[in-house]
């Protein structure tokens, strides 16, 4: 099978997940970072006769002549149909435009249109957790929804990325991972829909507790990297300072890793335990702090 861009073959998913749809829905409005996610995910994740894609855009009549040009309702969907059309089969996507509704945030209202697409994958482009309230390309205001409402897996596009910009022509993956039983772990086995079993990294870690979990961590990471045919995985245990927190040890961690200029992540993975965070509130959790702070992609699963 052969994929719509510069003639390569479509990537090899890991060996359990390779027969299943990916039907992902990306939300869009006008912006770069939206059309980012878009691209990423057609040129880098999509299987021709296989996965679903489903574009989303919430117009907003009242305002769309105050808007720049490629914030216009018109000017975005006709973007995407040509992109679309040009690049993927008719029956592999859809472009699902809808008015926005006035008692509902926009974010609810995309997360809304995806379930009912069964989306196994949410995906948008993020500039920041928040802004001018009236800025054009204010999806990304939907942030704080994002993190704390859907049971869809996400991934936030925060950088422009494709395999084609690594020079073994794959992505690398950094998978946080608590315990074999976590949403972490969870999150690390949906991402193995959309990996490169061949070329891409998947790096996994765990904070060592002294309590021998990181060591099963390890184990569980192996053994589903072997079961899925992965060829190129790694592994990582970080020890804690004594007067260190978990999440302070692993964004730290994170960064140090990032500085080094012969390394490079294209996407964190993530779980997501909305009950033990406020986001109003001082603490946060991991997966907060780096969608905050750190300029790199970040899937999560709840």
């Amino acid at each position: 099978m052969e994929s719509t861009h510069k003639g390569k073959k479509n990537k090899v998913s890991a060996t359990e997940t390779a027969s299943l749809c990916n039907n992902i829905s990306v939300g869009v409005d006008g912006s770069d970072g939206s059309h980012n996610a878009v691209e990423l995910i057609v040129q880098d994740y999509h299987r021709k006769g296989l996965d679903k894609l489903t574009v989303i855009h919430i117009s907003d009549s009242k305002h769309d002549h105050d808007k720049g040009h490629q914030f216009n309702t018109k000017f975005i969907f006709n973007h995407y149909n040509d992109y679309l059309k040009k690049h993927l089969n008719q029956e592999d996507y859809e472009i699902v435009f809808e008015e926005r509704k006035e008692n509902e945030s926009l974010f609810e209202q995309v997360y809304e249109i995806a379930s009912s697409k069964n989306a196994n994958l949410l995906v948008i482009g993020f500039r920041g957790v928040s802004g001018n309230t009236t800025r054009p390309d204010n999806l990304t205001n939907g942030i704080k929804y994002l993190v704390h409402k859907p049971l869809i897996p996400c991934l936030v596009v925060k950088e422009k990325v494709h395999r084609e910009y690594r020079t073994e022509g794959g992505f690398k993956w950094l998978v946080c991972i608590e315990s074999a039983e976590s949403k972490s772990f969870k999150a690390f086995l949906h991402i193995l829909r959309y990996v490169d079993a061949e070329n891409d990294i998947i790096h996994g870690f765990s904070v060592d507790m002294k309590d021998g979990n990181s060591k099963k961590v390890e184990e569980a990471f192996k053994e589903q990297c072997k079961k899925n045919g992965v060829l190129k995985s790694e592994f990582s245990t970080i020890q804690k300072e004594e007067k260190d927190n978990i999440k302070h040890a692993i964004h730290t961690w994170v960064e140090e890793h990032l500085r080094n200029e012969n390394h490079f992540i294209d996407f964190i993975v993530l779980g997501y335990n909305p009950q033990k965070y406020n986001f109003n509130k001082e603490a946060s959790n991991t997966t907060v702090d780096i969608l905050k702070d750190l300029s790199v992609n970040v899937f999560f699963d709840h």
